[in-house]
């Protein structure tokens, strides 16, 4: 991985080393093609509510989030909003077969996609499920749903993200009504949300309205997924990071 990303540039090596990701994982359901819809559709409001990067080298930079710029800016072929609500299976069977197999190549010999390579070489299947984990989108089907937007943020903190994401893909009234607010996957405003988080106007009114369906949400499914205790830290981070 190191020699592929070396290969097109610094933001990929960077990531690896430099910056930390949370990850949430959600399972499919019985409408796993709709809640994969709404996971990535939240995922521009989950990158600005949880930036937690704005400075690198001990400098500060002109992104909420600079591990988010460099997801934005490693490899355009494997990472990003991989959906299409028309077929959203056969859009990902495309995005996985033209981003560029890790294996496919080295420092001597160039880099193919998948399907290049699978054209003109002997793959197998332990090829193709290893490039298969190579893929970076912002939401990654699998089994379950990962969702990969989030920075990591302080310990003390973490039941935000959690409740926020649970309630809404979980308790199915916030999850039609964040469908009402989201609306389709929106690339554009993903980028927007690294770069400003909840300083821009639209992402902060649509964050703030998403934490209320979400803390309603989190009422309805009860303590066997959220505790008392977890959603008064996650109001008391939403207030901070909300606040001004």
């Amino acid at each position: 991985m190191t020699h592929y990303f070396e290969s097109i540039g610094p933001s990929g090596v960077r990531m690896m080393r430099q910056t930390a990701a949370l990850q949430i994982n959600v399972e499919r359901g019985d409408n796993p093609l709709a809640r994969w819809l709404l996971l990535n559709a939240i995922t521009p409001v989950v990158v600005a509510l949880f930036s937690n990067s704005s400075s690198y080298a001990g400098k500060r930079v002109n992104h909420a989030s600079y591990r988010a710029h460099l997801w934005r800016t490693l490899d355009d072929s494997r990472t990003g909003i991989a959906f299409d609500e028309r077929d959203p299976i056969a859009y990902y069977l495309r995005f996985a077969l033209d981003a560029y197999a890790m294996r496919s190549g080295n420092k001597t010999h160039p880099y193919r996609t998948f399907r290049e390579w699978m054209l003109r070489g002997k793959v197998t299947l332990e090829d193709w499920n290893f490039h298969l984990s190579t893929l970076f989108p912002e939401v990654r089907p699998k089994d379950y749903f990962e969702l990969r937007s989030a920075d990591t943020i302080e310990p003390e903190w973490l039941a935000a993200p959690v409740l926020f994401v649970t309630a809404l893909i979980y308790d199915r009234t916030s999850s039609q009504r964040a469908f009402e607010i989201v609306g389709t996957p929106n690339p554009d405003l993903l980028e927007l949300a690294g770069i400003k988080g909840v300083a821009h106007p639209a992402l902060r009114r649509m964050a703030r309205t998403l934490v209320d369906i979400a803390l309603d949400g989190a009422q309805t499914i009860g303590e066997d997924y959220i505790s008392r205790r977890d959603i008064e830290t996650a109001v008391a981070y939403f207030d901070r990071k909300l606040s001004g």
